[in-house]
C-alpha cells in the first residue's frame, strides 16, 4: 500500500464518521490486510480510500 494514507493520517486529524455495512468477506480481507501491514482496520480503509481516489483524480486529469 502507499503512502499518501499514512501521510494524510498526520495531516488531518480523523473528525468524520462513517458507517458502512460491508459483506462480512470483504470485511475479513481487510482485516488480514491490516494484519499483514500491522495497521489497524481503519488505517488500512483510509490508505485504500486514499489510494484510489488519487488514482482516479489522477486518471480524470489526463483525460480532460
Amino acid at each position: 500500500m502507499g503512502d499518501i494514507g499514512a501521510m494524510a493520517k498526520d495531516i488531518e486529524r480523523r473528525t468524520a464518521r462513517l458507517s458502512v455495512r460491508i459483506p462480512a468477506s470483504l470485511k475479513t480481507a481487510l482485516e488480514r490486510e491490516a494484519l499483514r501491514d500491522r495497521r489497524t482496520l481503519a488505517d488500512v480503509v483510509i490508505i485504500m480510500l486514499s489510494d484510489t481516489l488519487s488514482q482516479r483524480s489522477k486518471k480524470g486529469a489526463r483525460r480532460g
